[in-house]
């Protein structure tokens, strides 16, 4: 009976051949899926720690629960699921006072939640109302508080422009007594019949003395004179003190004023007639603050 040679030095070469082709394939088969199984996971690995590079400074929720439904056993996915539930709780409350119109409120969350991305945008919000605030106040000291929160705001240079222009139409307590000072002493002059002090008071063309258009000191002080006869023996006027100053532009690009109150005429005659008369009165004075205009309407008399 003929035994089988296992000998690999005394098998034929051509078994011999085959042994070591069936081991070197083998063995290639190893390292291949090896090779596989260690680039597979090499790209695992890359593709894991791109994903958490992706998060960094990254306020999207969608991302970080793309992560952990991608890479659920990732040394990161503990720290990864905190950082997605604190986002997850601001965006809650962000949600619920988003379109607040109280600044106090975004003050609190930026207390509550410190958060570069959220602070961001409570900053957003807190500068809009404050801005809404200061142009529904329209006053120099609203825009000026403004800017003094906001130096950098969206609106810092809207609130400039405000300020400045609500300062150059805002009367100064000298420019209200000196209106006030014309005014008071035109009349005092008017209830004297005292012409010549009148004339100091007034342009030299007025545009408007009561129902005369383009009035000179000579149209004045007729008109006066036409006020008084020899039957009044006495007549005064005096200003209210509802008097109301604005300034208004000039043509000649200074600041002139106008003037808005009423104005009662009491008359001591020696015959019958007019006795008491109340007017609403409109004056303009130049940047000398002497009178341009002056236009009275009587709304009673008896």
């Amino acid at each position: 009976m003929e035994t089988q040679d296992n000998n690999p030095e005394t098998a034929p070469a051509g078994k011999r051949k085959w042994r070591t082709a069936a081991i070197v394939l083998l063995f290639l088969l190893i390292a291949g899926g090896t090779t596989w199984l260690f680039l597979e996971r090499a790209d695992n690995e890359r593709a894991e720690e791109e994903a958490y590079e992706i998060l960094e400074n990254n306020y999207d929720t969608a991302d970080y629960e793309a992560f952990l439904n991608d890479f659920p056993n990732s040394i990161h996915a503990r720290s990864v699921r905190e950082r997605l539930a604190r986002l997850q709780t601001m965006e809650s409350n962000w949600k619920k006072i988003a379109a607040s119109g109280s600044t106090s409120d975004f003050v609190r969350f930026k207390n509550t939640f410190p958060h570069p991305y959220y602070d961001r945008l409570c900053d957003i919000k807190i500068d809009s109302l404050d801005w809404l605030l200061a142009q529904k106040l329209g006053t120099s000291e609203a825009y000026t508080r403004y800017l003094e929160q906001h130096p950098e705001g969206n609106y810092a240079s809207e609130a400039a422009i405000a300020e400045s222009m609500v300062k150059n139409q805002t009367v100064t307590p000298e420019e209200t007594e000196a209106t006030q000072e014309t005014i008071l002493t035109f009349f005092s002059a008017l209830s004297d019949n005292d012409a010549a002090t009148i004339c100091t008071l007034i342009t030299p063309v007025m545009d408007s003395f009561l129902n005369k258009k383009e009035a000179t000191k000579a149209d004045v002080t007729e008109i006066v004179k036409r006020m008084f006869n020899e039957h009044i023996l006495k007549c005064t006027f005096r200003v209210n003190d509802d008097l109301f100053i604005t300034k208004i532009p000039a043509d000649d690009g200074g600041t002139h004023y106008r003037l808005t109150f009423s104005v009662d005429q009491h008359i001591e005659r020696d015959n019958e007639g007019k006795t008491f008369g109340s007017y609403k009165a409109v004056a303009e004075l130049n940047s000398q603050f002497m009178l341009t205009s002056l236009i009275m309407q009587e709304i009673s008399q008896r």
